[in-house]
């Protein structure tokens, strides 16, 4: 997939509520990372590397926290977390964006 076709699946995912926040208080607009970056990832379930798209930070600025991405491997969003010091950790799919988005 290319940036752009990632961001038509986020868009199409999140329809008309842009308002909507999440238990961390992420505002839709201000935490889309546009275009959506293609990160190296390590899955926490068995350590593996995988790789998925970065659609989503809690942290525009780029610290560490909760992010989503889109596993095109298997067509799912998941949750991601950034901590100093160590690679993203998948820490598990959700299927649609916002089942992703809430789990944070």
């Amino acid at each position: 997939m290319s940036p752009e076709e990632v961001r038509a699946l986020v868009r199409s995912q999140i329809g008309d509520p842009w308002d909507r926040r999440n238990l961390h208080g992420c505002d839709l607009r201000e935490c889309l990372v546009d275009p959506p970056e293609k990160l190296s990832l390590v899955k926490a379930t068995d350590e593996t590397d995988t790789e998925g798209w970065l659609v989503l930070r809690e942290d525009p600025g780029g610290g560490p926290g909760y992010a989503v991405v889109y596993h095109e491997e298997s067509g799912e969003f998941g949750l991601t977390q950034f901590a100093e010091g160590w690679a993203p950790c998948l820490l598990g799919l959700y299927g649609h964006f916002f089942d992703a988005f809430d789990a944070m």
